[in-house]
């Protein structure tokens, strides 16, 4: 997916600031995000574009786990789940006036309360 490339964020060898940029890129594209999730549902895995996108996110969460950034008891394709249900439903509630417009920070903070191994240093992005 586009999202994945523009970011250049899986290639980073620190899964936070993997993290941070994904969910930049995401946000941005928040009309494409809201279009995608009303079409293709999260657990609609059967088309290769959407495979593909789910596998490079499972691998971003795999690699935090292994380098022990991300809980480890949580499958990766669990992680990946729960970031594109946060995901969608932030997008969506921006939408809808419910999100402020500065929401990177705190879909960052949502999603990595419940998943990261140890408190993560919440230096600015």
């Amino acid at each position: 997916m586009q999202i994945l490339d523009n970011s250049g964020a899986l290639a980073s060898t620190e899964p936070l600031a993997a993290l941070r940029q994904l969910i930049r890129e995401h946000l941005a594209q928040g009309e494409l995000i809201a279009f995608l999730a009303s079409r293709y549902p999260v657990h609609m895995s059967v088309q290769h574009e959407l495979r593909f996108y789910l596998e490079r996110l499972d691998a971003l969460f795999f690699s935090g786990q292994r380098q022990g950034v991300f809980r480890a008891d949580v499958t990766a394709a669990l992680l990946t789940e729960m970031f594109l249900s946060l995901l969608h439903g932030m997008v969506d509630a921006r939408q809808r006036g419910h999100a402020p417009s500065e929401r990177a920070k705190m879909l960052e903070n949502a999603f990595l309360q419940g998943i990261a191994t140890r408190a993560p240093c919440w230096a600015p992005a």
